[in-house]
């Protein structure tokens, strides 16, 4: 999937793998929603440097790397996928056959959240929230300093927003397990 995909955007042969790399595709794999891997990597790949835009803006950051690398993907894989997901959205949509169901909002009873579930999710979202403006800022080298106040708050409604769907997203796979 990561060759083919880099040598439709590149038009030359992928380089092989690392291990490293190799294990960053699985864990690529495993954090992304479920179904959605391949077709996230694959737009990913194929539309590089927009995705790259995309990056810079929804993280804060300034540089990316010039050809695809999975170890950038993993590391920015929420941006990732709401790029794949924003391309869906302006996608042309096909004409529906059945009306479609009223989504259902899943709300979280106050008394069944309790500290092991709390617990719980801290540890399975640790990754998957984007990490906070000063977390960036040390991983990149920036001076702290440097970044707005602006740029500040988005970056913590982005965060509180991440926050409110894998809370939702992690109920919902809690009571599947304890259903089963």
């Amino acid at each position: 999937m990561w060759a083919t995909a880099y040598q439709a955007h590149l038009g030359e042969i992928a380089p092989p793998l690392t291990a490293k790399e190799q294990g960053q595709l699985k864990n690529f794999h495993e954090k992304c929603p479920e179904g959605e891997a391949a077709a996230v990597l694959n737009r990913v790949v194929r539309e590089w440097h927009e995705f790259c835009g995309w990056a810079k803006h929804d993280a804060g950051i300034h540089k990316s790397p010039d050809k695809p690398h999975i170890g950038f993907v993993l590391k920015f894989i929420g941006p990732a996928v709401d790029f794949h997901r924003d391309a869906l959205k302006t996608a042309p949509k096909p004409k529906a056959t059945a009306p479609k169901k009223p989504l259902q909002v899943l709300q979280v009873p106050a008394q069944d959240w309790t500290q092991d579930v709390q617990n719980a999710f801290e540890e399975w979202a640790e990754d998957k929230i984007p990490a906070p403006m000063d977390d960036v800022c040390e991983l990149m080298g920036w001076d702290p300093s440097s970044i707005s106040d602006e740029m500040r708050k988005k970056r913590e409604e982005e965060r509180r927003q991440a926050r409110k769907k894998l809370m939702v997203e992690f109920w919902h796979d809690y009571q599947k397990e304890l259903a089963n």
